[in-house]
């Protein structure tokens, strides 16, 4: 939240793939509206208790069903690796966004430093929580990004949120972005 701050700082916010509605309780009394839009209606049930005062849509990311225009900041956590056209859904919320609007990308690093020492260790990076998960680089995820009309204009590294602030800092310090668990992209429409 601390790091989006200044972007979203009394702007309407579209969180894509919101889930149980985890980021749009951080964004509570920062944004001017904030929207969730998700897929699962099981989980926009679960977001509805847990933010009762956010406006939820139920929807598919690759046909929004939003207005040109709509947003001045659109969210994508971690769920842009789960659709089905992840171009399309990078196209559609290119259209969603406001000039001098911004859209951030949380994706999953095909090459996480814990997978490349489980391989080596084990042959096996071992099961995945999710059934349907595309992974890449964070370079390839850039050409997918720029590919579907965005312009990339930042790039920063995501290895989670430690409880110790000591290993926090540890982890920023140390793993490369190209070793990230996840990479977060901060685009805008060309």
């Amino acid at each position: 939240r601390r790091r989006f701050k200044t972007y979203i700082e009394g702007k309407t916010v579209l969180d894509i793939g919101c889930g149980g509605g985890f980021f749009l309780k951080e964004l509570r009394g920062i944004t001017s509206s904030a929207i969730g839009m998700d897929l699962s209606g099981e989980a926009l049930q679960i977001a509805s208790q847990d933010t009762p005062k956010s406006s939820l849509v139920q929807g598919n990311a690759e046909q929004l069903p939003f207005l040109s225009k709509s947003f001045d900041v659109v969210f994508c956590l971690g769920s842009l690796e789960h659709f089905s056209d992840i171009t399309g859904a990078l196209r559609e919320m290119g259209q969603l966004v406001q000039p001098g609007g911004w859209i951030f990308l949380m994706v999953p690093n095909l090459f996480w430093y814990k997978d490349i020492i489980s391989v080596l260790r084990t042959g096996d990076i071992g099961p995945r929580n999710q059934r349907y998960e595309f992974f890449a680089a964070p370079n390839r995820w850039k050409k997918i990004i720029e590919d579907a009309g965005l312009t990339v204009k930042m790039k920063c590294k995501y290895n989670g949120i430690s409880k110790s602030a000591f290993k926090q800092w540890w982890k920023d310090l140390l793993i490369p972005t190209n070793l990230s668990y996840h990479v977060i992209f901060g685009c805008s429409p060309q």
